[in-house]
């Protein structure tokens, strides 16, 4: 059957497993053809190892269609435009440069010209390298059809979020960093490497095969115990030292804890 080269188009189903879709031809042809089942092209390299494919568009999305030498069976969605007035498009007024995505669970990303990089997950979770978190609009209709860009919030992309996700960072070595949904929070090395904090000053804390080594200045507000849980604790504010015999015949005592101060 033959059709226009290039024709308007809007999604009926999806086809995921193959990554194609099934349109409507719009425009001039008004739904007068079957649906077609079309594919999806993609930015970049595209073989059977690399490849770069985003979301399909969703049903009722509308585009453009080409037919390679007007075939049906040719047929290609080469892209997606808003119906209306109404968008999701994020730029400020004299920012052109900003890439922004935005899926369907809520989650969007946010590189900007000055090198502010933003991503917000539908749970709550955010993750910002610059000074503030952008505020992404989206174009809508307010009174008499004027078309405003209006904050789109957290609760207008997912009116339903899930609670907080887990998270948990692995490194080829074996070397971990988890947050559990309930906030706790793990760093886990490996056999014979060290975890070390350092200041700029030269301070540092190192933990290594079950000893801490502080090197520094350690000021500690609360209780120091040694051997804790065991029948030696000892605590570092409050131990005693037995006194010993004076040879008196009398039971000796032990020494009172240190003096606050000395």
């Amino acid at each position: 059957m033959s059709v226009p080269w290039m024709c308007d188009a809007v999604v009926i189903a999806q086809d995921g497993d193959n990554y194609r879709l099934m349109v409507g031809l719009t425009g001039g042809l008004g739904f007068q053809v079957p649906a077609i089942s079309v594919a999806v092209a993609t930015h970049g390299p595209r073989d059977g190892v690399r490849g770069d494919f985003p979301p399909l568009p969703a049903v009722g999305t509308h585009g453009r269609v080409s037919f390679s030498r007007g075939d049906i069976r040719n047929g290609r969605w080469e892209g997606s435009h808003e119906p209306s007035l109404i968008d999701a498009f994020p730029h400020s007024a004299g920012n052109p440069n900003v890439r922004y995505t935005a899926d369907f669970s809520g989650h969007w990303a946010w590189h900007g010209a000055d090198g502010t990089t933003a991503q917000s997950w539908p749970d709550g979770t955010s993750l910002l390298l610059g000074l503030a978190m952008p505020s992404p609009t989206r174009h809508t209709l307010g009174p008499n059809q004027v078309r405003t860009a209006t904050v789109f919030t957290a609760a207008q992309r997912n009116p339903n979020p899930p609670g907080a996700f887990p998270f948990l960072f692995a490194h080829g070595s074996g070397a971990r960093i988890a947050v559990s949904a309930s906030g706790a929070v793990a760093v886990s090395g490996v056999a014979g490497q060290p975890i070390t904090l350092v200041d700029a000053d030269g301070g540092s804390i190192t933990q290594l095969a079950g000893t801490t080594t502080v090197s520094g200045a350690l000021h500690v507000t609360g209780p120091v115990i040694g051997g804790y849980g065991t029948g030696d604790q000892v605590g570092l504010l409050s131990h005693g030292h037995p006194q010993g015999s004076d040879s008196h015949g009398d039971s000796e005592q032990n020494t009172g804890p240190p003096i606050p101060g000395t």
